[in-house]
């Protein structure tokens, strides 16, 4: 009866290769349409777009990630 009343807490993410390589699809996509939306500097609007995107998705899976470890 002891173990069927423990909680057993499943990790909410980890982080992986996959996760990198999926936003890093998401992000370049975004970066490409935003480059093809402007006329000059293409490259320095899709590079700025793909890493922001990336430093803004990965910093809320860290947060979601740094809580879920927290609440233990």
């Amino acid at each position: 009866m002891m173990s069927f009343a423990r909680q057993w807490f499943n990790p909410v993410l980890t982080f992986s290769y996959l996760i990198f390589v999926l936003t890093f699809c998401l992000a370049s996509c975004v970066g490409v349409i935003g480059a093809l939306c402007v006329d000059h500097y293409r490259w320095i609007v899709g590079g700025t777009l793909t890493a922001g995107i990336l430093i803004l998705v990965h910093s809320f899976l860290f947060v979601v990630w740094f809580s879920a470890k927290r609440a233990k």
